[in-house]
């Protein structure tokens, strides 16, 4: 059986978890899991895939937990210590995407939490990125105002577009055939058919956050509190994104964090401690109706929501050798057209291929992974999460700061 877990980090560090429940034939509800501090620093990213749930911030370290069991398994570092982890991507919940202010992008195998690929290429802070729905490549944007395409077979860049403005929001839509980026300015809408760029915002303030409610809906939120929603299927005369509809006042204060819990349902999180659900309705002839479902209250300042179904035993389709990556329009310079989006490849899921994980290990050898923890340096145990700020620590026998180490042989953790 399924269940939805929001969970929500906060200036502080701590780390909240509600399971809520929503259904069209009865009220919304949610019910407090677990609440403790799980960072030294702000909590800056959020990222679930399946059980897994991960979590990143100021303190450069990103901790692990599996929220079925409400375990805490460890906590990762890079081998140079690596910096702010602004964003958490998962594929599926085998592969883990993050990045952060070092600049470069990491893959991690979560059998084992090796890390297998450091790509660089920003000359910034990367402040999110976005895996395509085949799980073939990857889109970064970052404060050097490049939005790079990453092969995260190779983890080489592929294509790199220079942006007007810098960029801290990328998402591709539900289909994958484009993308959004989102400026201080303005919202750019790419495609992957060789289409102009076209923008559209009506929303007044910078936008920190947005997520599809549906294939066609794209909701944002930002400084100004309100939501917005724009239908993406049905294009103005330039071919933007029109039916534009917003809720003035969302929240009182600036929306941190939006992100999708099914289909025409979203969650924001604000500043001013408060998480709500609400449902997008679709109209064709009128803008989208916002309906606020559930109120959840909290007294921290939020600034990032991440959503967890827990029994999804589900994985993302395998692409085979024939399929085909689609061809991500060249709408740079001359010296970005050269590069080829057609030889992006099945990402690290390549333990069914011996030779390609060969590969993919030769390129990161010098790659390695040090797991610590918060304040013990401990990492052999599991620390059981509950709420009230309640944690019980369970450590293996035996376990010491000394023999703290990741076991690529066995790939666990010993």
């Amino acid at each position: 059986v399924e269940s939805t877990v929001l969970v929500a980090g906060s200036y502080d560090g701590a780390l909240l978890g509600f399971s809520v429940e929503v259904a069209q034939d009865s009220s919304p509800s949610s019910t407090p899991l677990f609440a403790f501090s799980a960072h030294a620093g702000c909590i800056k990213a959020v990222g679930a895939g399946g059980d897994l749930l991960v979590t990143g911030g100021t303190d450069h370290t990103i901790a692990v937990y599996n929220v079925r069991k409400k375990r805490e398994y460890g906590k990762l570092l890079q081998q140079d210590g690596g910096g702010t982890l602004n964003c958490l991507r998962f594929f599926g919940s085998s592969h883990l995407l993050s990045a952060g202010d070092e600049g470069e992008l990491c893959i991690w195998r979560t059998s084992d939490w090796e890390c297998l690929l450091r790509m660089k290429g920003h000359r910034g802070a990367v402040l999110d990125i976005a895996i395509h729905p085949t799980g073939r490549m990857a889109l970064s944007v970052a404060a050097d105002s490049k939005l790079m395409l990453w092969n995260l077979l190779t983890g080489k860049c592929n294509y790199t577009y220079t942006l007007p403005q810098p960029s801290s929001l990328v998402r591709w839509t539900p289909t994958g055939n484009g993308y959004v980026v989102g400026t201080n300015a303005a919202f750019i809408l790419f495609g992957l058919d060789g289409s102009a760029e076209r923008r559209f915002c009506q929303a007044q303030g910078r936008q920190l956050c947005a997520a599809f409610a549906t294939n066609e809906l794209f909701a944002s939120g930002g400084n100004d509190g309100a939501l917005h929603v724009w239908d993406m299927k049905q294009p103005d005369e330039h071919g933007a994104p029109s039916n534009y509809s917003s809720l003035q006042g969302a929240h009182p204060a600036r929306v941190k964090a939006l992100e999708c819990v099914s289909a025409g349902v979203v969650a924001s999180a604000s500043t001013n401690g408060e998480i709500k659900l609400w449902r997008i309705h679709r109209h064709d002839e009128r803008p989208s109706a916002i309906q606020l479902l559930l109120t959840i209250p909290t007294r921290l300042r939020l600034t990032a929501l991440g959503v967890s179904v827990i029994g999804d035993r589900s994985r993302p389709q395998q692409a085979t050798k024939r399929a085909k990556a689609p061809t991500l329009a060249c709408n740079g310079p001359a010296e970005a057209r050269s590069a080829s989006a057609g030889e992006v490849g099945v990402p690290a899921l390549v333990s069914q291929g011996a030779s390609a994980d060969k590969d993919v290990r030769k390129s990161s050898s010098q790659s390695t992974v040090k797991a610590v923890t918060a304040a013990k340096r401990r990492v052999g145990k599991a620390r059981k999460i509950g709420t009230g700020g309640l944690i019980e620590r369970m450590i293996r026998k035996g376990a010491t700061a000394a023999n703290a180490s990741v076991s690529h042989k066995k790939g666990r953790l010993k």
